[in-house]
């Protein structure tokens, strides 16, 4: 009777193992690549996206991350398009202000 029991208990105790595993795994495993996924990200790679498997507990997280991500990338690339076109208006307007000088300097010399 005894080892029955305890052959039982043992059984039991293998399938709450294997168990806990599986659903420790298919929460760590997605906190596993979000953290991954973040530190890609804080080295500069602002294109990283973070894809779960089909059917992950946190795929509602995964589109929510990607989305700002996507956001935070578009926002920096206009950041750097406003920052080109306001280097090229201080090149024009540089420009326009030695022309202008020029033309200052020779304008006496003309009646109208």
């Amino acid at each position: 009777m005894a080892p029955m029991f305890l052959i039982k208990a043992g059984m039991y105790l293998l399938i709450v193992l294997i168990v806990s595993a599986v659903i420790s795994h298919k929460m760590a495993g997605p906190i596993y690549k979000f953290e991954k996924s973040c530190q890609t990200i804080a080295e500069g790679d602002l294109t990283h996206r973070v894809y779960l498997r089909k059917g992950d507990q946190l795929t509602d997280l995964q589109n929510s991350f990607n989305e700002m991500m996507e956001r935070i990338h578009r926002g920096f690339k206009e950041a750097e398009e406003l920052k080109r076109q306001a280097q090229l208006n201080s090149q024009l307007t540089a420009k326009a202000q030695e022309y202008s000088n020029k033309l200052k300097d020779v304008m006496p010399g003309f009646k109208i």
